[in-house]
């Protein structure tokens, strides 16, 4: 697991931030290929498919909800915990 995590997202010249192009070059691979992370990966120049999978999922997919929670949703979060 550790060389995996390693190989796929630490190497120190995948660290680098995004770009707006890559952001860009992400979205329309994954709209071309799907969410088929190995052909995507081949789309974003130096992104291996875990890190497309990561950034594509924690802050580019379109069905992620960022608005604030709803007093419901907080009040039932609390009781949960």
């Amino acid at each position: 697991m550790c060389i995996n995590r390693w190989t796929k997202t630490l190497r120190p010249y995948r660290r680098t931030r995004w770009t707006p192009e890559e952001d860009a070059n992400l979205i329309a691979a994954v709209d071309a290929c799907g969410k088929v992370w190995s052909r995507v990966a081949q789309r974003v120049k130096d992104r291996s498919d875990a890190q497309c999978r990561e950034r594509f999922t924690n802050k580019l997919d379109p069905d992620i909800c960022v608005d604030d929670w709803t007093p419901e949703v907080r009040s039932s979060m609390l009781l949960a915990v």
